[in-house]
């Protein structure tokens, strides 16, 4: 084996070392220009250095009596290589004229296996789709906050307030925890910061819609049907804040960049161990529903997001038993956006889902419930603060403020100038955490997003 480098070829060799595990085919031509005389070439393409094994189909044994311009083309069969392995030639060229050119060039298609912790060139992916857009999806998902340090070349990303984090398979394991968010709790007062001789104002703020609904794009004719005369579609959430205050509009937050995925449950490729039947994500060219059976394909779709818990193999998921690799049991990569087989595994849901029993925290609940319980207090102060050179040198809107006793968010410093001994218009908002009335204003979709045919 050898280290990968960024480039596989290594012209101190002529050695090509694989980068990826997976498939790969190889193209030779061989360009050969003879004025006279007889010449001839022999050999292949050699694996790891063993000489005189070569590569399906690299085997050449080629030679001409006469003068002229030659092209040859070889084809390999596709071959199955580990990363770090290398290939290279193993030739023998001769000709009765010292001046003949022997010229070969070497082509190499790979399509790379992918697996837990593969490297995902997202400009290899099908469609127009940008990373700027996908990272939008993101954000909507998990309510994620963005802040540069351009003297650290760092940025950090972070969802805006505390969250349970959870990693229970491969490659490592960390017990569920809460962690902090975007915004860090207080550690010094900033009371006496405040300038008491311009007054302060404190706002109510009430120019927001009074509902909002979380969702993910449709994009499939079984998830439209099931969606009909629903107020909240498959996965989606709502929020409302109280009456007589806001503003009477709706607004559908949906995400900028990913549809939902439902699932199935299929029983016909259960395991023989298996708790119970194997759930499988269901992106159909029809209604599932009422034509399970499928002839054509639709590659015509938005982009997904699924939840990859990784080869487990676990009888509470379902596993399935298969043998082309000679016998090697293996179970199936499981991907779903909500596990309905298993409650403890993260969810991609804005909806908590409740099924068989089984309670799964969605993503409102994890990442937005704290953000539409400042909302609901709705507390904006607008005062003046000293700020100085150093800490605003030093600034974080990560960082709180602790102001009598209470926590405020920063949202916005007017009009700072170094050269002023003045204070600095300042915007705050109150922060509060979820409580009971943030549980009750909440309701969630009625339709789950497992879905199993039913043929009349």
């Amino acid at each position: 084996m050898r280290p990968i480098t960024f480039a596989p070829y290594d012209p101190m060799t002529g050695y090509y070392n694989i980068p990826f595990t997976g498939y790969y085919q190889f193209l030779i031509t061989f360009d050969v220009i003879s004025t006279v005389g007889t010449w001839g070439l022999d050999g292949g393409m050699m694996k790891n250095g063993i000489f005189g094994v070569y590569i399906g189909g690299t085997y050449f044994n080629i030679g001409f009596g006469s003068s002229g311009n030659y092209s040859f083309n070889i084809v390999s069969q596709v071959v199955y290589l580990t990363a770090g392995e290398f290939v290279g030639f193993e030739l023998s060229a001769a000709s009765t004229d010292p001046s003949t050119v022997f010229s070969i060039n070497l082509d190499i298609i790979g399509e790379a296996e992918y697996a837990f912790g593969s490297i995902l060139a997202f400009k290899y992916l099908v469609k127009d789709w940008k990373v700027v857009d996908m990272i939008k999806g993101l954000q909507h998902m998990f309510n994620l906050r963005f802040e540069a340090n351009p003297q650290a070349q760092q940025v950090v990303i972070e969802p805006a307030d505390p969250y349970l984090y959870r990693q229970d398979n491969a490659p490592t394991t960390i017990p569920l925890e809460l962690r902090d968010g975007f915004y860090a709790v207080p550690t010094v007062d900033s009371t006496q910061g405040l300038d008491l001789e311009i007054g302060a104002e404190l706002f109510n703020l009430a120019d927001v819609p009074k509902t909002t609904i979380f969702e993910y794009i449709t994009d499939g004719e079984t998830e439209a049907q099931r969606e009909l005369n629903e107020p909240i579609k498959i996965f989606g959430s709502q929020y409302v804040l109280p009456q007589n205050r806001f503003n009477e509009v709706i607004e559908q937050r949906e995400n900028p960049f990913f549809a939902k995925t439902i699932h199935t449950n299929d029983s016909s490729i259960q395991g023989t161990t298996a708790l119970s039947s194997l759930q499988i994500p269901l992106i159909y060219p029809q209604d599932y529903q009422l034509d399970p059976t499928a002839t054509e394909m639709n590659p015509d779709i938005q982009p997904r997001i699924l939840y990859f818990v990784g080869f487990r193999g676990l009888p509470s998921d379902s596993n399935v038993k298969y043998d082309f690799t000679g016998g090697v049991e293996l179970a199936p990569p499981l991907s779903f956006m909500v596990n309905y087989n298993n409650p403890l595994d993260f969810s991609l849901s804005f909806a908590n889902e409740f099924y068989a029993g089984q309670n799964t925290v969605g993503l409102f609940e994890s990442f937005w419930m704290q953000e539409y319980a400042r909302k609901r207090i709705g507390k904006r102060l607008e005062a003046n603060y000293f700020w100085d050179l150093l800490s605003i040198n030093a600034l974080s809107f990560r960082n709180k403020m602790l102001i009598d006793g209470l926590e405020w968010i920063l949202q916005k410093i007017d009009g700072y100038s170094a050269q002023s001994d003045s204070s600095t218009k300042t915007w705050l908002i109150l922060e509060q955490g979820p409580t009971d009335d943030d549980v009750t204003a909440t309701t969630f979709s009625n339709i789950i997003g497992i879905i199993n045919p039913v043929v009349e």
